[in-house]
């Protein structure tokens, strides 16, 4: 989509960020009719301390704080008949942050592959101005199409979107 030069400068100066100028939310809802969906969720893990991993409580709250509809019972699947137990507790399933991490990816990878999953992928809108190129990132689709989105992400390309970054694959 060609963008205005006065608005495509104002994306270019936030590319890597983002923006919630007026001009610039206006021509992101504009774009809406010409999105592709990356494939690609956004993910902020919190901290895992290891009083999150010493008892199923601590467990379920971290979980649930993620704030993406799983349940002990989704991320340790294949322990249903240990959860809540005193004898086994969660550091005997996992022994650091990036095991329980990789159970969460696993949870939401097998409900997004049931069709049960309420995360939706990262859409994204290519700008153009002469021979630059942006790329605009919805990933409140709800905020979006209701009409009250007020931040748009910019990025100069997609290859920006890894794990590394907070970017995960359904």
């Amino acid at each position: 989509m060609e963008c205005p030069s006065n608005i495509f400068e104002k994306l270019w100066a936030v590319r890597g960020s983002g923006t919630s100028d007026d001009q610039c939310i206006a021509l992101a809802y504009e774009s809406l009719g010409e999105i592709d969906f990356t494939g690609v969720f956004r993910l902020s893990f919190d901290e895992v301390k290891v009083e999150h991993i010493e008892d199923w409580m601590n467990a379920q709250d971290w979980i649930n704080d993620l704030g993406i509809g799983l349940s002990l019972e989704d991320v340790f699947r294949n322990h249903y008949e240990d959860l809540y137990s005193e004898e086994i507790l969660p550091y005997h399933l996992v022994k650091d942050a990036s095991e329980l991490q990789t159970l969460v990816l696993s949870a939401i990878r097998a409900k997004s592959e049931a069709g049960e999953s309420e995360i939706v992928s990262i859409a994204c809108t290519e700008i153009t101005n002469g021979d630059r190129a942006l790329f605009l990132l919805f990933d409140d689709s709800d905020a979006w199409s209701l009409g009250h989105a007020e931040y748009i992400e910019v990025v100069e390309d997609l290859s920006g979107l890894t794990e590394a970054n907070g970017y995960y694959t359904l």
